[in-house]
């Protein structure tokens, strides 16, 4: 968030608080192991993806975009 998306130290901090709320706020299941005895997810990662693409398109960048696109990108500090 920092580098690619360029947001600023307050940005990154609100963003992820949304972020933990949206994906973390309910659980997907109830017990973390299966009657087989295999694990389960708690989370849904579907909410993660979307969450993360919100983050992107909210920053005014696009989600198709390439992570390096090979611009220099200094400190912004």
């Amino acid at each position: 968030m920092l580098g690619r998306l360029e947001m600023s130290v307050e940005a990154c901090i609100t963003a992820y608080e949304e972020l933990m709320k949206s994906v973390f706020e309910t659980k997907s299941n109830w017990l973390p192991v299966g009657w087989s005895g295999k694990t389960k997810p708690q989370f849904d990662s579907e909410k993660l993806k979307f969450a993360i693409e919100k983050v992107i398109t909210d920053s005014g960048a696009s989600i198709q975009d390439p992570f390096n696109d090979g611009q220099d990108r200094g400190c912004r500090m």
